[in-house]
């Protein structure tokens, strides 16, 4: 039975910065007509009743103050700038990006704007598996940060676009000055704690990631990687532990719940790992990776129309998720469908050459074919990967089955 469980992701929390006080973010009228000062005004006027109504946490009403705002003043770039942060608590990112894009062209030397049109980019390269998407996002945080100084918040910002396109050294650097910014901000410490971890430094990846959860004990997201570290060294009631108090202390996080269903298929406790899975799916049903754990669930419990219904679910959420399209694939040999699990595996790959299952099922297809030579390549890719992995005794023994049928004497 295959026994994938979810690549644990380190999640990194992507902050925005406050709208701007009203004092600071108001234009002053022009002088040029009547009929301009008076279209100033009253853009001013919708502008003041876009920040009472977003601070009321009325956002529908704080967009519909700033869209009036902007069409009496296609310059007032404040009113572009609260505008999207309006659309980003709304998790509308591709409206946020445009209407801070219009307040940095409306005002280039707005810093807020720079700041929040970076932090979004990052947040849409990640969801949208677009790495180019990261150089915009590093040039306007860098910009924010070269207008205004720069705040903590900033700096954790531009070092998660740094860390999430591979740019290592840049992300430390940042993420500390943020430490040393703002002591008590528990994000960055998380987040170079994740950083450590990616890099192969768990130890000092635990360092930080306490120091988060001493600044904050109910940082659920720290609490939950500091779990993934430990389930890795094989600390696994430790790992445990540090879940539940995560959805002990914030049980509307699903990531912890995703975790924790996971960590149950390994224990086989399948029921259990449902549950855990259900609850992910239900706190946030547009999460892909829910919807891939829900799938594999199902799986070890031998519903395969349910399973595959969440991992067909999982990939219309998110296109670029490499493990839904393995975990379908695995699914589909079950079902006798082999052409379409070849290409859902073959998808997988292209988007992580380090999966291993793929490698090894297309083996055991390419074997079941009579296809050595595909088999073998499939096979001593997986073992290249993962040569300690649950399936690499099994493989080993196929690889010599093949070799052995190669030396021996071809009949005339």
């Amino acid at each position: 039975m295959h026994n994938t469980s979810v690549r644990s992701a380190v999640i990194a929390v992507l902050l925005w910065i406050p709208v701007q006080r009203i004092a600071e973010a108001c234009p002053e009228p022009a002088q040029s007509s009547d009929q301009t000062e008076q279209a100033h005004l009253g853009a001013l006027l919708h502008y003041m009743r876009g920040v009472t109504a977003q601070r009321s946490g009325d956002l529908r009403g704080a967009a519909s103050e700033y869209n009036q705002a902007v069409r009496l003043d296609d310059r007032f770039a404040e009113a572009y700038n609260n505008l999207g942060t309006v659309f980003s608590a709304q998790g509308q990112y591709g409206l946020a990006q445009d209407a801070y894009e219009k307040a940095v062209l409306a005002n280039k030397d707005l810093a807020a704007a720079h700041s929040n049109l970076g932090t979004v980019l990052a947040r849409r390269a990640w969801s949208l598996h677009s790495p180019s998407l990261y150089g915009g996002a590093i040039e306007h945080l860098e910009k924010a940060i070269e207008l205004h100084v720069g705040s903590a918040l900033t700096y954790n910002s531009l070092g998660m676009a740094y860390f999430r396109h591979g740019e290592y050294q840049p992300a430390v650097e940042c993420f500390t000055k943020a430490k040393q910014m703002k002591p008590d901000y528990a994000e960055p410490y998380s987040n170079l704690g994740c950083l450590f971890y990616r890099t192969g430094r768990p130890e000092l990846a635990i360092r930080e990631l306490d120091e988060a959860l001493r600044i904050d004990s109910h940082f659920a997201t720290a609490r939950m990687n500091l779990a993934v570290i430990y389930q890795e060294r094989g600390k696994k009631g430790k790992a445990r532990r540090e879940l539940e108090r995560a959805v002990a202390d914030t049980p509307g996080f699903a990531p912890a719940h995703i975790e924790l269903a996971a960590l149950a298929l390994r224990r086989r406790e399948d029921l259990k790992a449902l549950e855990h899975a259900r609850r992910a799916v239900e706190i946030d049903p547009g999460s892909a990776q829910a919807q891939n754990m829900l799938g594999l669930c199902w799986f070890r419990l031998g519903d395969n129309e349910k399973a595959r219904a969440a991992y067909e679910t999982a990939l219309a959420i998110d296109r670029g998720y490499p493990e839904a399209y393995s975990n379908l694939g695995v699914l589909l040999i079950t079902q006798g469908e082999l052409e379409r699990a070849i290409k859902e595996m073959d998808r997988a790959t292209e988007l992580d050459p380090n999966l291993t299952d793929p490698y090894r099922f297309r083996g055991d297809i390419a074997m079941g074919r009579g296809e050595a030579q595909r088999a073998a390549e499939n096979y001593e890719r997986y073992l290249k990967l993962d040569p300690k992995g649950a399936a690499a005794a099994q493989i080993r023994s196929q690889l010599r089955a093949l070799r052995s049928t190669e030396r021996a004497p071809k009949r005339p």
